[in-house]
């Protein structure tokens, strides 16, 4: 019995075969790996104004979740971690930023920080009440003529 080679194009076919097979494998896996477990509940601390990564990330660590393991949890740890996840919904701060020429924006990017959340805020009664308020302390500290 003679076996029959194969040719180049039943090569190549085969061979995407064995790709595309490998590739929806991955695709499984993958979504698998990143299934959402519906019995935690998501706790994320959202930044303030002027807080890198760092500092939010501190904050959820030293702030919120001990007082969540004290509050409601008193003191069991493990608890805490089966029932709740974590993380730090960032939104970024300008004091991140860097200029071109490599130095940090630091402190000056806080201004930018006040003017986003004074955006987000302005089609609301209460952000025109907070930025009024703002305006007339700054106004007061740096204008006024006391001695």
């Amino acid at each position: 019995m003679q076996r029959r080679s194969q040719s180049p194009s039943e090569g190549s076919q085969m061979i995407r075969r064995i790709v595309f097979s490998l590739f929806l494998l991955l695709i499984g896996i993958q979504l698998h790996a990143n299934i959402i477990n519906e019995y935690q509940t998501d706790i994320y601390y959202g930044n303030g104004i002027m807080t890198t990564k760092k500092e939010a990330q501190i904050a959820l660590d030293e702030t919120l979740k001990p007082a969540i393991l004290h509050e409601i949890y008193n003191g069991d740890k493990a608890e805490m971690n089966r029932m709740h996840h974590f993380d730090v919904a960032y939104n970024f701060s300008m004091k991140d930023a860097t200029l071109p020429n490599g130095e940090k924006v630091g402190l000056v990017g806080g201004v930018f920080d006040l003017l986003e959340s004074y955006e987000q805020l302005k089609d609301t009664s209460v952000g025109w009440e907070m930025f009024d308020y703002l305006v007339k302390i700054i106004n007061e500290a740096v204008f006024s003529n006391k001695p």
